[in-house]
């Protein structure tokens, strides 16, 4: 869901934390996102996933709300370019759980 007076993207799960961080961050989200996924693995994995990730990108958002996590405030489009690249990097490698 996208909230478009703010440019505040709701991203459920996809961008899952462990920990108790702040309720808002401006420190990159991904890497902590990409270990709670390696965990976790709540994603379904396909083809296509990487690329609806980055087609995130095109609504511009200017803030990710995270459901389970610090929600994030600054580089959207970096954030989504990396957690779309590993999901790539997942399925190119064989990486599923």
């Amino acid at each position: 869901m996208f909230e478009e007076t703010t440019r505040t993207l709701f991203t459920g799960n996809l961008y899952t934390q462990l920990g108790d961080g702040p309720a808002l961050s401006v420190q990159s989200i991904a890497e902590t996102a990409i270990a709670a996924e390696e965990g976790f693995h709540v994603t379904a994995l396909t083809p296509t996933t990487a690329a609806t990730i980055g087609a995130l990108k095109a609504y511009q958002p200017e803030r990710l709300a995270v459901m389970h996590g610090s929600c994030f405030i600054g580089d959207c489009d970096g954030e989504l370019e990396t957690h779309a690249a590993c999901f790539e990097s997942r399925l190119k490698s064989g990486q599923t759980p």
